[in-house]
C-alpha cells in the first residue's frame, strides 16, 4: 500500500531501457503498435488500466485556426479508456504516468476524426486488467472502435491549454461566450460573480 501523496500525471514518462525516458513524453499510444514499441512494451504486458472519462477532446482546422470539440457518449454515461501506467521511484515522492491508447474511429465519427480512445465495455474490464489475459486478445479489445452513439460540440479554445483546468470548458461554444466577460477564443477571459 502506498501511503502520502502520488502524482499522477497524464503524460506517460516510458521506460527506455529501464531509464526513464524524458525525452518523449506521450499522452496517447496507438493500440496497432503498443506491443512492439520499445516505450510501451513492458507497460502493455503487465500495467494496463482503465481511464474514467466523461469525453475527450478533438481538434479540427476551422478558418482561423485549430477549434476544439468535446466527444461525449450520446446518453451521457461515463467512458472508460483503455490504458498504460508507470511508476517511477524518485527518493521519497514516487511519479505515477499514464497513456491513454487510441484506436481507428468508428465509421460513425471517422467524418469528425480519424482516430479516438480504445473503449471498453464493463463485460471486458477483468480481461482487460488479468495479467494472464494473451495479447491477441488484449489487442482486440483495444483495436475495436466503439460506435457509441456520441454527442459533439465546439468549445472554447482556452481548452487547448493545460492550465485551464475549470469545468466550463466542456460547455458548448455559444454557452461559454454567453457568460459575460468571455471571448469566443477563451484568451483575455474574465469571470464575473
Amino acid at each position: 500500500m502506498v501511503s502520502g501523496r502520488v502524482e499522477l500525471r497524464s503524460v506517460l514518462i516510458a521506460c527506455d531501457g529501464g531509464v526513464e525516458n524524458r525525452r518523449q513524453p506521450v499522452i496517447n499510444a496507438r493500440s496497432e503498435t503498443v506491443h512492439v514499441k520499445r516505450a510501451f512494451h513492458a507497460a502493455f504486458k503487465r500495467r494496463r488500466c482503465l481511464i474514467p472519462a466523461n469525453g475527450w477532446f478533438e481538434w479540427r482546422t476551422e478558418g482561423d485556426g485549430k477549434q476544439p470539440w468535446f466527444m461525449a457518449a450520446g446518453d451521457g454515461a461515463p467512458l472508460w479508456l483503455a490504458g498504460l501506467w508507470e511508476r517511477w521511484e524518485r527518493g521519497s515522492e514516487p511519479i505515477e504516468t499514464f497513456t491513454i491508447l487510441t484506436t481507428a474511429a468508428s465509421p460513425r465519427i471517422d467524418d469528425i476524426l480519424r482516430r479516438q480512445p480504445s473503449i471498453l465495455e464493463a463485460e471486458d474490464f477483468g480481461e482487460w486488467l488479468a495479467p494472464d489475459s494473451t495479447q491477441d486478445r488484449l489487442l482486440a479489445l483495444a483495436r475495436r472502435s466503439h460506435d457509441g452513439p456520441f454527442d459533439h460540440w465546439p468549445v472554447s479554445r482556452c481548452a487547448n491549454n493545460a492550465r485551464n483546468d475549470d469545468p466550463d470548458q466542456l460547455l458548448a461554444l455559444e454557452e461559454w461566450t454567453a457568460v459575460e466577460g468571455r471571448s469566443p477564443a477563451g484568451i483575455g477571459t474574465t469571470r464575473k460573480q
